[in-house]
C-alpha cells in the first residue's frame, strides 16, 4: 500500500489523505507538505515530501527490507512478533499465516517466529535476522 499523509501535528498523528495499491501510483493533492508511507507485509517506510502547485514530484521510497520465510510442517499457523519484549513482558504481534508457511517482506532487523499446532500449543519458536535485500529462511519442526 502507498499512503499519503499530512505531517504529524501536535498529537503526533499523521492525518490520512489517500491510499493506493500497487507500484508507480500518481496522487493529485493540493500544494503542501506530506509524508509518503509505503507498506508491504510488515515492512514499512516513509519519506517526507513537499509538493509545489502544478508540479509533479517523483518519490522513491526504500523499504530497507528483506524477506522472512518460515516453514513448519507440523504447524497449523505461524506467527511473527518483534524480537524485543515490552515492559509488559510480551512481544508485539506483527502477523499470522494459517498453514505451514509464512513468507513476509520485513524491514531489516530481528524478529521472533512461532509455530503453533492445531491444538494451540507452541511447537517451536526462534529469532530470525532479516537483512535488506536478502531472504532469511527458517525451518521449524
Amino acid at each position: 500500500a502507498i499512503e499519503i499523509r499530512k505531517p504529524a501535528g501536535i498529537s503526533g498523528e499523521k492525518e490520512w489523505v489517500a491510499t493506493e495499491y500497487g507500484n508507480n501510483k500518481v496522487f493529485q493533492v493540493p500544494a503542501g507538505d506530506y509524508v509518503v508511507v509505503v507498506k508491504l507485509n510488515i515492512a514499512e517506510a516513509e519519506v517526507p515530501v513537499k509538493i509545489a502547485s502544478g508540479k509533479e514530484v517523483p518519490v522513491t521510497v526504500n523499504l530497507n527490507a528483506g524477506f522472512v520465510a518460515v516453514k513448519s510442517d507440523a504447524a497449523a499457523r505461524i506467527e511473527i512478533y518483534s524480537s524485543a519484549v515490552g515492559i509488559d513482558g510480551k512481544r508485539k504481534w506483527l502477523g499470522t499465516e494459517y498453514g505451514t508457511v509464512l513468507n513476509y517482506a520485513a524491514n531489516a532487523g530481528t524478529y521472533h517466529v512461532v509455530a503453533i499446532s492445531s491444538e494451540d500449543a507452541v511447537i517451536a519458536e526462534k529469532d530470525v535476522v532479516v537483512e535488506a535485500g536478502k531472504r532469511a529462511e527458517v525451518s521449524l519442526p
